[in-house]
């Protein structure tokens, strides 16, 4: 049997999405022996390498809610991102059980990037909440993490599908999870606005990096999350989806299940 790994592309709120992908793997019988995430991707990896099972993790986000938001989001700081990220930590320290990466049921990375030298770094060993959080600092919105000289913000900006650091883990098949299709195209009028031409410079230079990230992979689930949903104000709506939007698990599990044939006829032609 190959050894089969999953990458967990960063997305924002959306990665609600990366909770029905795994539980629909789960449920189908496809076994996921590590797993690599960047941004978004790198915390619903972390808390399901973590709890054990898909039931588990989707019932955490099913009940997170506003007060759960707040214990994350309550240390303002305005110095070079708009919270420091010290209460986000401790959160996901609480919730993880304050759990070692190398201690986890299934293999884990995180992915970052390091602002030093521009370069994605892979995170496999070591405290996971502190992981989660180098691997989701995204710029502006949180303070960057700074560990053994490095400056580490969103992984999602230099490999926002994480396939290759899955398969540094020694994945043979690869099943990895886009979330950054279906922004495009756009309407003339829908770039009006500065914010809304920012978010969508980011996400044409992202879109590229992702499709490229994917080429190495033997599977990707895309799933579908609409056009009106992506051009959300820039603001603390980011965080607010986690706790509104919570049927985009839906769209994980709609997705994956149209690739689970392909998933089970390439991985019975490689035993």
């Amino acid at each position: 049997m190959k050894k089969v790994g999953l990458a967990l592309g960063g997305g924002g709120w959306r990665g609600l999405a990366h909770v029905g992908v795994i539980k629909t793997l789960e449920k189908e019988g496809i076994p996921i022996h590590c797993i690599a995430g960047s941004s978004a991707g790198s915390l619903v990896g972390g808390l399901y390498s973590s709890f054990g099972n898909s039931r588990k993790l989707e019932d955490f986000f099913l009940k997170f809610g506003y007060r759960d938001l707040l214990r994350m989001i309550s240390d303002p700081h305005l110095k070079s991102g708009l919270l420091k990220g010290d209460k986000a930590e401790k959160y996901l320290r609480k919730i993880t059980k304050n759990k070692n990466i190398e201690d986890l049921g299934t293999e884990f990375c995180a992915v970052a990037t390091d602002l030093t030298t521009g370069k994605n770094v892979y995170i496999r060993r070591g405290n996971l909440a502190k992981a989660i959080r180098a691997s989701g600092s995204v710029p502006i919105l949180f303070d960057p993490q700074r560990r053994r000289g490095k400056v580490l913000i969103d992984g999602a900006s230099t490999e926002p599908v994480p396939v290759r650091a899955v398969k540094e883990m020694g994945a043979d098949f690869v099943i990895a999870v886009n979330l950054n299709t279906g922004f495009f195209p756009l309407k003339s009028e829908d770039l009006v606005y500065r914010a809304r031409i920012l978010l969508a410079t980011n996400r044409a230079m992202i879109d590229k990096i992702a499709e490229y990230n994917c080429k190495e992979a033997d599977v990707v689930i895309t799933p579908r999350i609409s056009k009106q949903k992506f051009m959300s104000k820039i603001s603390f709506e980011w965080f607010l989806k986690f706790v509104r939007e919570k049927e985009i698990i839906e769209d994980g599990i709609e997705a994956t299940e149209k690739k689970i044939a392909k998933i089970k006829k390439l991985l019975e032609s490689d035993i």
